[in-house]
């Protein structure tokens, strides 16, 4: 082959051309992959030499003659064996002869000895490569049979390796998740990564480190948990609380929070909190990575409210959560009521501040008064106006609402259930007044205490956002 890149040799006889020689070599190495095809590849491109009649073999070629038979075959009056030497040992190049039928010269003798190095060290190179081509097989086939899922990239974050279970679990967008969060720069804490990842409908939780392998080659390799059936549980834990609440007839409320964010933040925040929120961690559930129930057994739904107030932490970007307080079991479904929840709360979801304004509720006949409330103290409460005292009471008793604007002109008579229920709904719940008369008369007609707040009609915006803010502790 070597002497196929002369262009005319010394005998006078004219060589291939060099682009045949490079366009043969080619056709070899294109195989080089496979050892068994380059094997086959490299002999056929010695035997097409156009100087030489070459014959590449091997030790274990025809097996089935016997020695005396190979030997007498291949060591004969006139030929050349050339044994390769290193990993290629075992393997000859049998020179039958030339081409032209000329006895060999010493041109030729050195020429052989370049082809049988060339293909020596071309023939080890393949065979290092099949070792190594089997160690990685073998070695994808042991993390394959691991009970974990097992992924690593590079520093750059290309895949390096993934095993079955890893590969089952993320799939194409799952890969593309875990490189999009490797380029945070703060992922890594204490030398250990962690996070969340939701893919198709599974969530995920990885840990993982940066590990140096070898000078200038660093990795960094996952583990992976399917915490899907953690949901399951956490879901069957809650419809557990729905049913031993009803059964008790305690009191039970859920927030449903979600953070967009960044995956598994809210969880962890939840549960740095639990005391502060004064909720076991176990009642912390996760719903899948950016959403978590609370769960406040015993707890009425304006408790709950005020406890995740003043309870979330400051760190908390309050701008990027969302959530629902649910209280009222009744329109779940009997069947799955936890799944239910979820479903019906992922469309109710309202921005963490105005999920945390304080609830009143408003009995006043004229619209207009609701209207007057919101445009004054909306960014401070929320309102909803009814015009049943009866109805007025039990929402009251439900310890959802955080305070009553009573219009005493209308529903002055009712003032002893009102009051009543007012006392039942617990510490903190305040009744204000409203009404066309002077404050004096208001307080005289009705037996009002000196602490009472009347406001007038119309209202006086200042006073009134004031009193709210400085009543429910707001800045």
């Amino acid at each position: 082959m070597v002497r196929e890149n002369i262009v005319q040799n010394s005998e006078g006889g004219t060589a291939l051309s060099l682009a045949e020689s490079l366009r043969r070599f080619s056709r070899v190495m294109k195989h080089f992959s496979d050892f068994d095809k380059f094997r086959g590849s490299l002999a056929l491109a010695l035997e097409e030499d156009s100087y030489f009649v070459n014959t590449l073999l091997n030790s274990n070629d025809d097996a089935s003659e016997n020695e005396l038979s190979k030997a007498e075959k291949i060591f004969k009056v006139g030929t050349v064996v050339l044994p390769l030497q290193g990993d290629a040992e075992g393997h000859f190049i049998h020179v039958a002869g030339r081409r032209d039928a000329k006895p060999f010269n010493a041109e030729d003798l050195h020429l052989m000895g370049a082809i049988a190095g060339f293909i020596s060290v071309l023939t080890a190179q393949a065979q290092q490569f099949r070792r190594r081509g089997e160690s990685s097989r073998v070695f994808q086939y042991l993390i394959n049979q691991l009970p974990l899922a097992v992924v690593c990239f590079d520093a750059q974050g290309v895949l390096l390796l993934e095993n079955k279970l890893a590969s089952q679990l993320l799939g194409d967008s799952g890969t593309e998740l875990m490189r999009g969060a490797l380029a945070d720069k703060t992922l890594y804490q204490e030398g250990m990564a962690r996070m969340h990842l939701e893919v198709d409908g599974r969530l995920l939780y990885g840990e993982g480190r940066r590990l140096d392998v070898d000078e200038g080659l660093s990795v960094q390799a996952f583990v992976l948990h399917d915490m899907s059936s953690q949901r399951e549980r956490n879901l069957l834990q809650l419809e557990h609380s729905v049913f031993r609440a009803e059964s008790r007839q305690t009191s039970l409320s859920v927030a449903v929070l979600e953070d967009r964010s960044e995956a598994g933040r809210l969880y962890g925040m939840l549960n740095a909190s639990a005391d502060s929120l004064q909720v076991d961690t176990d009642d912390i559930l996760v719903l899948d990575a950016y959403t978590c129930a609370c769960v406040f057994n015993g707890k009425r739904l304006r408790t709950a409210r005020n406890l995740l107030k003043h309870g979330l932490p400051p760190s908390l970007d309050r701008d990027s959560v969302k959530g629902v307080l649910v209280a009222d079991w009744a329109g779940f479904d009997d069947e799955a009521p936890a799944q239910s929840l979820i479903d019906a709360a992922r469309e109710e979801m309202r921005p963490l501040a105005a999920l945390l304004r304080p609830a009143l509720l408003v009995l006043d006949p004229y619209p207009a008064v609701l209207e007057s409330l919101v445009w004054v103290g909306g960014e401070i409460a929320s309102f909803e106006q009814i015009d049943d005292v009866q109805f007025t009471v039990d929402r009251i008793k439900s310890g959802e609402f955080d305070g009553l604007f009573l219009d005493i002109d209308t529903f002055g008579d009712h003032l002893g259930s009102l009051h009543a229920a007012s006392n039942q709904a617990g510490g903190g719940f305040r009744i204000f007044y409203i009404s066309h008369k002077q404050l004096s008369m208001v307080c005289s007609n009705y037996g009002l205490g000196s602490d009472a707040i009347v406001f007038q009609k119309p209202f006086d915006s200042e006073k009134l956002r004031q009193t709210l803010a400085l009543h429910f502790n707001l800045t």
